[in-house]
C-alpha cells in the first residue's frame, strides 16, 4: 500500500521550485518532525515506492498570463516523477483553453525552458467522469443521511439543471446550502446557488450573535478580498496582511487599534475564510473568490439583477445595504477593465458575472461602449472590450454596429460583423473568432496583437449522388464544394456556433445540421433556402428516418426525438438515457441508436420498443471513447477511443478485430467505413494523421499526415472513390481511393475554409504586418494578417 501525501498548489509561485513546495508542505503544513532534509527523506520514500503525491489544483497556481509559464511550471513539477515514484496532478479542464491544448501540457509534450529527460511511460492524461446520478444520490445520502437524503437526492435529479450543477462535486455542498433556503425552482444557475449558500452561512454567525460586523461589511470584504487574489494570482493571504487589507478597504470606519483588533478578528473567524496551519487564509475553493469577483464587478456596473441586490439581508431579515459603488468608465479600468475577459483567469468570472446581469443590462453594456469613443487604451484598459464579450455572449447582434473610434481592448468576438463601422477603433488583443467581415470598414483601426481564427472543419456529409461536398465549419458555416472539381459553390451562414453533426436525406434534397448554438436546422440542397429550425438542448448526432418521409430522427446526451420537418412537431421522448452519452450514430435501418457513455460501454437502444438492446463493454473500457461509426449495411459497428478502433460484428454482437496504435494516448476520433465494407477510415485527435485499415486483411494501407490538427471526421464518397477527412486547420483533404490508381491511398486535393472578407476595407489600419494565430491549435504561424483579410477578399483601398 502507499501512503497517499495530498499537497495544494495554491502556494505554488513561479519563483518556487518543487523542492521548496514538498517542504513547505511537510514542515509547516503538516508539521512533520524530520531528522535531516524533509525532501530528502520525501525522496527515498517516494522512490522506494511507498508514497502516492497527490498535487490538487495545477489550476489554482499562481498563473501568469503568458502560455510559456504554465508549460514552465508543469516541467517544475516534473521533478518529482522520479523512479518508483506514483504523483497525480489535477486540474479543472476549464484552465485550459482546449483538450488539445491539455493533453500537450500535461502529457509532456510541450518543451518547457527546462525540460527533464524521462524514459517512456512519461505521462498519462486521464479525464474524471462527472458524477453519475447514482453517485449524486450517494454523496448526497452520506452528507444527509439515510432519513433525508434520498428524498433531497429525488428532488436535485427531477431538476435537469439542478442534476447537472451535483455532477461537479465543488457545488454539491453548497447545492445542499443553498436547497435549505430556497425551492429547487429558483436555483436556475451556479450563480444563484452561490448567492443562497454564501447568504445562508454569513447569516449563520450573525444569528448565532458570534459577530458584529454587518453582512454589507463582510460581503465588501470578500469581494474586495477575492479581487486582490485572482488580480494578483496569490490565493492565500497571510493573517498578518489582513489587517492591512481591513484597513485600505474600511479605512475611517475603524477609529482605533482596538477596534482594528476586533475587525481583524471578526471578518478573519466569521466570513467563509479558511486558514491553514501555516497561518495562511483562504476560500474553501478558488470558485468561492472567482463568484465575489463577479459579484464585485456586476455591481459596479450597476448591472446586478434584482436577486443579488435584494437577497443578503442583515439579522432578523433587514435589507443589506451595498456598499459597492456603480462606477464611472474610467474609475473601471482599474477592476472590471483591469484584466481582459479572454484571459485564462477570468474564465469563470465570465461565466459567474453574465449569470448575474440584470435584464437593462445590455443596455448599459453598449453605454460603456459609446463612452470609451475618443479615449486611450490607457484610461479605459479593457472596459470596452469586456463589455463587448458580454454582448457577444449573450447572442447581441454586431450587424452593422456603429462602433467607430471606440476601445474594444481584449474583446472576444465570434459572430457576424456584417456592414459594421469599426473605423479608428482600438481592437488590440481582440480575439475575433470566425467573424464574418463582409462589408465591414476597419479603415485606421488598430490591429495590433489581435487574434484571428481561421475555421476549423469539424463534419463532412457527401449528398446522396454524391455531387457535393458540404463541411460544417466550427464557425457555424456551411460550406459547398461541387465533386466534380472540387470547386467552392456556395457559403451558408447557417448558426453560431460550431456544427457538429450533417445528414442528408436519399433524395438529396435536404440537408440536416446540428449545432453547439443548440438549434437543428434543415435545409434545402437546391436553392440552399432554410426549410425549418428547431431548438434542442445537447444535441449530439442526427438522421433521417429511412422508414418515415420528412422525419429527422435527433440523439441528445440525455434521449432520443423525432421532429417532423414539414409539420414542424417534435415527438415526446421516445427514449431517456440512465446516464449521459457524449457520442451516438444511428444504424442505417433507423432502427437502433449507438450510444457511447462516460463509464466506457455502448449502449445498443431498440428505438422502436425504447428499450436496451444490448451492451458493449470494450475491452479497453478505462479509455474515453470519441467515435461511432455504422458500415452501410449495418453489419458493422466501430468504436475508436484512446490507442484502439473496435470492429464489432452486429449480427452476432461479438468483437471481431482490434486495430491498435502504438501510441496508447493518441486519440482516434471520426471513424468511418467505405462503402464495400473493405476498408474502415480513423482520424488522430490533434496530430493531422489518417489511417485506413484493410478490415479483412486486419493491415493499415493508409497512414499519412496531410493536416496539421485533430481530424474532426472522414467520409467516404457514395462510390468509394475518394475519401474526405475535415480537419480544424480549415482544411478539407481529398483522398485517392480507387483501387488501380497509381495514386491510391494519396491526398488529390485540399480545400480550404476561407474567412468572409468580402468588401472589407483595411486601409490604414496598424498591425496588418505581423503574423496572426489561425487556429486553436498553437500552428507554427506562416501567414500575416493582412494575408489573412486578403485571402477572404478584404480591399486596402476603396476607390
Amino acid at each position: 500500500e502507499r501512503l497517499p501525501l495530498l499537497i495544494t498548489l495554491r502556494a505554488f509561485t513561479k519563483a518556487m521550485t518543487a523542492q521548496q513546495l514538498i517542504n513547505d508542505a511537510l514542515l509547516e503544513q503538516y508539521e512533520l518532525p524530520f531528522v535531516g532534509s524533509a525532501f530528502d527523506v520525501f525522496q527515498e520514500i517516494s522512490q522506494k515506492g511507498k508514497l502516492l503525491l497527490i498535487l490538487d489544483g495545477f489550476d489554482e497556481m499562481a498563473r501568469q498570463t503568458d502560455y510559456q509559464t504554465v508549460v514552465d511550471n508543469f516541467w517544475e513539477l516534473a521533478n518529482l516523477a522520479k523512479d518508483g515514484s506514483k504523483v497525480i496532478l489535477t486540474s479543472r479542464t476549464e484552465y485550459f483553453r482546449s483538450a488539445e491544448e491539455s493533453e500537450k501540457i500535461l502529457g509532456g509534450e510541450e518543451y518547457g525552458r527546462h525540460i527533464l529527460v524521462l524514459q517512456p511511460p512519461k505521462f498519462e492524461v486521464l479525464y474524471l467522469e462527472s458524477f453519475t446520478d447514482d453517485q449524486i444520490r450517494e454523496v448526497i445520502t452520506l452528507r444527509l443521511g439515510k432519513e433525508k437524503g434520498p428524498a433531497v437526492a429525488k428532488r436535485i435529479l427531477n431538476k435537469a439543471n439542478l442534476a447537472e450543477m451535483a455532477r461537479k462535486p465543488v457545488l454539491v455542498e453548497l447545492l445542499l446550502t443553498a436547497l435549505d433556503e430556497v425551492s429547487d425552482d429558483v436555483l436556475e444557475t451556479p450563480a444563484k446557488v452561490y448567492l443562497y449558500a454564501t447568504n445562508k452561512l454569513l447569516l449563520r454567525n450573525i444569528d448565532t450573535k458570534r459577530t458584529f460586523t454587518k453582512t454589507a461589511d463582510k460581503l465588501y470584504f470578500l469581494c474586495e478580498l477575492a479581487w486582490e487574489m485572482i488580480k494578483s494570482g496569490e490565493l492565500q493571504i497571510h493573517h498578518t496582511d489582513i489587517r492591512e487589507r481591513i484597513r485600505s478597504y474600511f479605512g475611517k470606519k475603524i477609529k482605533d487599534q482596538h477596534e482594528l483588533d476586533n475587525w481583524s478578528f471578526d471578518l478573519q473567524s466569521q466570513t467563509l475564510l479558511h486558514r491553514n496551519t501555516a497561518g495562511y487564509y483562504e476560500f474553501a475553493h478558488k470558485s468561492l473568490a472567482e463568484y465575489f469577483v463577479a459579484f464585485k464587478f456586476a455591481a459596479e456596473l450597476g448591472c446586478l439583477a434584482p436577486d443579488f441586490l435584494q437577497t443578503y439581508c442583515e439579522a432578523e431579515d433587514k435589507s443589506c445595504d451595498m456598499l459597492i459603488e456603480q462606477k464611472n468608465v474610467i474609475e473601471l479600468a482599474e477592476t472590471f477593465g483591469k484584466i481582459a475577459l479572454k484571459d485564462e483567469r477570468m474564465q469563470a468570472v465570465k461565466a459567474l458575472l453574465n449569470d448575474m446581469l440584470s435584464n437593462d443590462a445590455i443596455k448599459r453594456l453598449w453605454e460603456f461602449i459609446d463612452e470609451t469613443k475618443g479615449k486611450t487604451p490607457e484610461k479605459v484598459k479593457y472596459v470596452g472590450g469586456n463589455a463587448a464579450t458580454l454582448l457577444q455572449m449573450n447572442n447581441e447582434s454586431f450587424r452593422g454596429a456603429k462602433l467607430a473610434h471606440t476601445v474594444l481592448a481584449g474583446a472576444y468576438l465570434n459572430t457576424d460583423l456584417t456592414k459594421a463601422d469599426f473605423r479608428g477603433a482600438c481592437l488590440r488583443e481582440a480575439v475575433l473568432m470566425h467573424c464574418t467581415f463582409e462589408q465591414c470598414d476597419f479603415r485606421n483601426a488598430d490591429f495590433q496583437d489581435i487574434s484571428v481564427f481561421a475555421s476549423g472543419i469539424r463534419t463532412l456529409a457527401y449528398t446522396s449522388d454524391g455531387k457535393s461536398l458540404i463541411g460544417g465549419g466550427t464557425d457555424g458555416v456551411l460550406r459547398i464544394w461541387n465533386t466534380c472539381n472540387y470547386e467552392h459553390v456556395a457559403s451558408i451562414d447557417g448558426h453560431f456556433n460550431d456544427i457538429i453533426s450533417l445528414c442528408n436525406d436519399i433524395t438529396s434534397k435536404y440537408l440536416a445540421s446540428v449545432s453547439y448554438d443548440g438549434t437543428v436546422k434543415v435545409w434545402n440542397i437546391l436553392d440552399l433556402q432554410e426549410v425549418n429550425k428547431t431548438n434542442v438542448e445537447k444535441a449530439i448526432t442526427i438522421s433521417f428516418d429511412p422508414n418515415v418521409t420528412n422525419v429527422l430522427m435527433i440523439a441528445t446526451k440525455n434521449s432520443i426525438i423525432r421532429w417532423n420537418i414539414v409539420k414542424n412537431t417534435v415527438s415526446e421522448n421516445l427514449f431517456d438515457f440512465d446516464e449521459t452519452v457524449f457520442d451516438g450514430v444511428f444504424s442505417p435501418d433507423g432502427k437502433y441508436l449507438a450510444g457511447a457513455k462516460l463509464n466506457g460501454t455502448v449502449d445498443i437502444i431498440d428505438i422502436h420498443s425504447a428499450t436496451i438492446f444490448n451492451t458493449l463493454v470494450n475491452q479497453r473500457r478505462n479509455f474515453l471513447m470519441d467515435g461511432l461509426a455504422y458500415s452501410p449495411s449495418g453489419n458493422l459497428l466501430a468504436i475508436a477511443g484512446i490507442g484502439y478502433v473496435e470492429i464489432w460484428n452486429t449480427q452476432r454482437w461479438e468483437l471481431e478485430t482490434t486495430f491498435l496504435n502504438k501510441s496508447k494516448s493518441r486519440w482516434f476520433t471520426a471513424v468511418c467505413f467505405g462503402p464495400n465494407e473493405r476498408w474502415v477510415a480513423s482520424g488522430c485527435n490533434f496530430f493531422g494523421r489518417v489511417r485506413v485499415w484493410d478490415i479483412a486483411n486486419k493491415k493499415i494501407v493508409v497512414s499519412q499526415k496531410e493536416q496539421h490538427s485533430y481530424i474532426g471526421q472522414t467520409q467516404f464518397s457514395p462510390n468509394g472513390n475518394c475519401l474526405a477527412t475535415a480537419s480544424g486547420d480549415g482544411t478539407v483533404c481529398i483522398w485517392d481511393f480507387r483501387a488501380e490508381s497509381s495514386t491510391f491511398g494519396q491526398c488529390l486535393k485540399k480545400l480550404k475554409a476561407k474567412a468572409n472578407c468580402k468588401g472589407m476595407l483595411i486601409s490604414g489600419a496598424l498591425g496588418l504586418e505581423q503574423n496572426v494565430e489561425l487556429n486553436v491549435e498553437r500552428l507554427a504561424q506562416t501567414q500575416t494578417l493582412l494575408e489573412f483579410f486578403a485571402e477572404g477578399g478584404a480591399v486596402l483601398d476603396d476607390k
